[in-house]
């Protein structure tokens, strides 16, 4: 299986899918990984985590765990962050309180009515 600091390297060398990371994503609830690789490549994409948000990954495969459906929370949470322009101020929001990042995840994997109305107006957050 490939260890979670594997996977996290991967991710923020926005590396192209590979199929021996599917057991390692599972592991971390997500059901389809390599559609779900996307999300994480994009996601990796919007900011500089190795140096501004080292832990960022690491919470988020961990609170992922133990959401509903980590392959549409994942989803919704790369949507919600193409929302906002300032992007940096959403990943310091979200690295700085395990708390928000969990809530969201929470809510983007449990009700996709509440999230559609949040990705409308992300400012709510």
């Amino acid at each position: 299986m490939t260890s979670k600091e594997n996977i996290i390297g991967q991710i923020l060398e926005c590396s192209p899918w590979d199929d021996r990371l599917a057991p390692g994503l599972m592991s971390y609830g997500f059901q389809e990984p390599s559609k779900i690789w996307k999300d994480l490549i994009s996601l990796s994409r919007c900011a500089n985590f190795k140096k501004l948000y080292p832990h960022f990954f690491s919470k988020l495969l961990e609170v992922s765990l133990r959401s509903h459906n980590a392959d549409l929370a994942l989803h919704n949470l790369q949507s919600f962050s193409e929302k906002f322009f300032d992007k940096d101020h959403l990943f310091t929001k979200l690295s700085d309180s395990e708390d928000l990042l969990e809530a969201l995840i929470f809510l983007f994997s449990g009700s996709q009515v509440l999230t559609d109305s949040l990705l409308s107006e992300p400012s709510y957050v």
